[in-house]
C-alpha cells in the first residue's frame, strides 16, 4: 500500500514531470533533425515524416523517463527552485521581444542565403542533391559567363557548386537547413527565418540550467541574462546561420550528461545516449563543433576506469562517435566539394572511442586503480588547475596587450627583437603578428573592457574551483576553443560576422565568467563584498548596453523577402531571368522557382543573354539590373523596382551602432527571342 501511494506521488511530482518533459523535448528535437537529415540525404525528405519521427522520439523518451527516474526525482521541487525556473523561462521568452522579427538575409552569396536556399531546395525537392537541369544542359563553353570557378568546380551561385555528376552541392553542414526545411510548410521563408530566434530563447534557458548547477540559481540566472543581452548572441539570433543550432545542441548535451554521469544519483537509461547524440549532432551543424566535442570526449575518457560510471561514459562516447561517422560519410557523399577543418579532426574522435573501448575492456580485468596511483593522481589535480589558471591568465595578457603591439613599431616589438634577434623573419612570428593579431578585441568589444576583465577573473576562479566531470569537460572544451579562435579566426575580419565563431562556446564561457566573479565577491565575508558584486554585475551589463540596443533595433535587410516575392511575381512561372547584381539571382531560383542566373561580370551581360537565348527554346529572357541594358538586344522594361533596406555597418573591432543603406533602383526587362532562334 505504501508503495502504491509512493508511486502515485512520484507520478504526480512536478519536478519529475518537468524533467521528463524537458528531456523528451530535446529527444524530439534531435530525433526530428537527424531523421530529416537522413531523409534528405536519401532524396526522400518529407517535413511530415521528420515531424512524425520527432513526435515518436519525444513520446518514447517521455514514457521511459517517467519509468526510469531515480528516487531523487520523485521528491517535489522546493518552491524556490520552481520560482527560479519560472524566472529563467520568463527571461527566455523575453528574448523573443529583442530578436523578432528576424533579419531577412535572403540574397545569395553570404552564409544565410546559402542556408536558406538549401532549406528551400530540401523542402521542395526532397533532396540535398539539388537538380538544376537547365544548368546541366548549358554548354561548358558558356559556363564562364555565369558565376565563377572555385577550387576546380563551377559555382553558378556562391556557396552552390556543381559536381561532376551534374547536381549542385550546397556548401556547409546541413542539419541547420534541414531544420529550416521542417518549418517550411508553416510559412515558407518567413517560418524558416524564425528558427534562430526560437533557438536563442531555448539556449538562454538551457544556459541557466547549466550555469545554476555551477554557481547556484541566483548567479545562474545572472549568467543567463548576460547571455540573453550579449550583442553577439542577439545578432546571431537574427542572423540565419548554424551557430545557434550548434550552441543549442552543445548545451543540451552537456546539461543531460552532467545529470547523467555526475553525482551519486547518476541517471541511466536513454540519457547517456541522448546526451552524447546531442553533442554529436552539433558536428552536423557546424564544422568547428569538433573544437568542443573532441575535448569533451577526451575528458570523459579520464574516468573510463570508474566501474560505476563506465557504462554511461561509454554510451555517450559511442553516440558521439556514431554521429562523427555520420558526419564523415555525409561530407563524403553529400558534400564532396566541402572540405572543412573537421574532416581532419573526426579521426581523433574515432581514435578516442577506440581507446575508450580498449580501456573499458582493460577495466573489466583490472577493476581498480591501485590506491597509491589514485592518490598520486588526486594530488596532482590541484596543481594542474593552478597551472591551467595561470596559463589562461598569461594567454589573455598576451592576447590583450602584447600580441596587438607586435604588428606595429613600439616598445613591445623592440623588446621582443632585443630578446630574440631575427624573430621577425620566422613564420611563427608572422602568424602571431598577422591579420589575427587583434582577435581579442572582438571579445573586448562584445563585453566591454570592464566586463572582459571581470569575465577573465571569473574564468580563472572557475578553473580553480569548478568540480564535476562535465563541468571540467565543458571548461576544457570552451577554453580550448577560445585559445584556438583567439589565435586564428579563419574568418572574414568584420566585427559581427567574425563574432559568430564565438557564439557556440566562447561567449557562454565569458558570460559564466562574469557571473562567477560576482558570485565569488558576493560570498566573501568582507563588508563591502556584496555591494561590490552588484556593482560588478551592473557595470558588466552597462558595458554593452548601447551595443545590445543597437542589435535589437537594427534589423538587417528588412523588407527584402517581400521585394523578391514582388519581383518574382512580375514574371510568368519558371521564367528564365539573369541578373548582374551579386546575390539577386539565387533567391529568384531557389525561393521562387524561376530559372535564374547570375552573370560572372557586369560587362558580359549581353553575352550571357545570348547564351541563355540559345538554350531557352525560343522563350523570352528577363533581365534584372540596376544599370542600362546592352544596346541591340531588344530589352523592354517591365517594371521599375525600388529597394530600400540596410545592414549593419562594417567595422573591424567595434560593435556597429548604426546601419548603412543597401538596395537601389532596379529595372526588370523582358528580352524577346532574337530572329532565327
Amino acid at each position: 500500500m505504501q508503495n502504491s501511494t509512493g508511486t502515485a506521488t512520484a507520478c504526480a511530482s512536478p519536478a519529475r514531470l518537468l524533467r521528463a518533459a524537458g528531456t523528451a523535448a530535446i529527444a524530439a528535437f534531435a530525433g526530428g533533425v537527424w531523421t530529416g537529415l537522413a531523409l534528405a540525404a536519401a532524396g526522400r525528405f518529407q517535413p511530415w515524416a521528420a515531424w512524425l519521427a520527432s513526435a515518436a522520439a519525444g513520446l518514447a523518451v517521455f514514457a521511459g523517463e517517467r519509468r526510469a527516474a531515480p528516487p531523487a526525482d520523485n521528491v517535489p521541487a522546493p518552491r524556490t527552485e520552481a520560482a527560479w525556473l519560472s524566472a529563467a523561462a520568463i527571461l527566455s521568452a523575453a528574448t523573443l521581444a529583442l530578436s523578432l522579427p528576424p533579419s531577412e538575409w535572403v540574397t545569395g552569396g553570404w552564409d544565410p542565403g546559402v542556408y536558406l536556399h538549401t532549406a528551400s531546395s530540401i523542402a521542395k525537392g526532397g533532396s540535398l542533391r539539388v537538380k538544376c537541369p537547365d544548368m546541366t544542359a548549358l554548354p561548358a563553353a558558356d559556363r564562364a559567363l555565369f558565376g565563377r570557378t572555385f577550387r576546380g568546380a563551377w559555382e553558378p551561385f556562391l556557396g552552390m557548386r556543381m559536381t561532376t555528376a551534374g547536381w549542385i552541392s550546397p556548401q556547409f553542414h546541413h542539419a541547420y537547413p534541414v531544420l529550416m526545411a521542417m518549418l517550411w510548410p508553416f510559412g515558407g521563408t518567413g517560418a524558416a527565418l524564425l528558427v534562430n530566434p526560437l533557438l536563442n530563447a531555448a539556449c538562454v534557458f538551457l544556459f541557466y540550467l547549466w550555469a545554476s548547477g555551477i554557481l547556484g540559481h541566483k548567479w545562474g540566472l545572472a549568467a543567463a541574462a548576460l547571455l540573453a543581452l550579449n550583442p553577439a548572441q542577439l545578432w546571431q539570433a537574427r542572423f540565419g546561420s548554424a551557430e545557434m543550432l550548434a550552441q543549442f545542441m552543445v548545451l543540451s548535451g552537456i546539461v543531460i550528461l552532467r545529470r547523467t554521469i555526475d553525482g551519486e544519483e547518476a541517471r541511466r537509461g536513454i540519457d547517456p545516449w541522448l546526451g552524447g547524440a546531442c553533442l554529436g549532432l552539433s558536428m552536423l551543424a557546424r564544422y568547428d563543433a569538433v573544437l568542443l566535442t573532441v575535448p569533451v570526449a577526451l575528458v570523459l575518457l579520464t574516468v573510463i576506469g570508474d566501474t560505476r560510471r563506465r557504462g554511461r561514459v561509454l554510451a555517450a562516447l559511442l553516440a558521439m562517435t556514431a554521429l562523427a561517422v555520420h558526419c564523415r560519410l555525409h561530407n563524403l557523399f553529400l558534400a564532396p566539394l566541402y572540405a572543412p577543418m573537421s574532416e581532419r579532426l573526426t579521426f581523433f574522435l574515432l581514435l578516442g572511442a577506440a581507446a575508450a573501448v580498449t580501456a573499458a575492456l582493460s577495466g573489466i580485468l583490472f577493476r581498480r586503480i591501485p590506491a597509491k596511483q589514485a592518490e598520486a593522481v588526486t594530488g596532482v589535480l590541484p596543481r594542474m588547475r593552478i597551472a591551467a589558471a595561470a596559463m589562461f591568465a598569461a594567454w589573455m595578457i598576451l592576447l590583450w596587450y602584447v600580441r596587438p603591439r607586435l604588428a606595429v613599431d613600439g616598445r613591445v616589438l623592440a623588446a621582443v627583437n632585443s630578446l630574440f634577434p631575427g624573430v621577425q623573419n620566422t613564420a611563427f612570428f608572422r602568424e602571431l603578428a598577422g591579420r589575427d593579431a587583434q582577435n581579442v578585441l572582438y571579445l573586448v568589444s562584445i563585453f566591454g573592457v570592464f566586463g572582459f576583465f571581470a569575465a577573465c577573473a571569473g574564468v580563472v576562479r572557475l578553473i580553480l574551483r569548478a568540480r564535476g566531470l562535465l563541468n571540467t569537460a565543458w571548461l576544457t572544451a570552451a577554453l580550448g576553443a577560445s585559445a584556438v579562435l583567439m589565435l586564428r579566426m579563419y574568418h572574414e575580419p568584420f566585427m559581427m560576422f567574425a563574432s559568430r565563431r564565438l557564439v557556440t562556446a566562447v561567449i557562454p564561457l565569458f558570460c559564466l565568467g562574469v557571473a562567477a566573479a560576482c558570485a565569488w565577491l558576493h560570498a566573501s565575508p568582507r563588508r563591502l563584498a556584496r555591494p561590490a558584486s552588484v556593482l560588478v554585475l551592473a557595470l558588466a551589463f552597462a558595458g554593452n548596453l548601447r551595443a545590445t540596443a543597437a542589435m535589437s533595433r537594427n534589423r538587417e535587410w528588412a523588407g527584402a523577402a517581400a521585394w523578391f516575392r514582388n519581383a518574382a511575381g512580375l514574371m510568368p512561372a519558371g521564367s528564365c531571368v539573369v541578373s548582374d547584381q551579386p546575390g539577386f539571382a539565387a533567391p529568384l531560383r531557389f525561393l521562387h522557382g524561376h530559372l535564374a542566373w547570375e552573370t560572372a561580370k557586369r560587362a558580359g551581360i549581353g553575352e550571357a543573354v545570348e547564351a541563355l537565348q540559345r538554350c531557352n527554346g525560343g522563350e523570352p529572357v528577363y533581365l534584372l539590373t540596376a544599370s542600362a541594358p546592352p544596346p541591340g538586344i531588344g530589352a523592354a522594361p517591365v517594371a521599375s523596382l525600388q529597394m530600400q533596406s540596410h545592414i549593419q555597418r562594417s567595422a573591424r573591432h567595434a560593435v556597429p551602432l548604426s546601419t548603412r543603406p543597401r538596395g537601389g533602383s532596379f529595372t526588370l526587362y523582358r528580352i524577346p527571342p532574337q530572329p532565327g532562334q
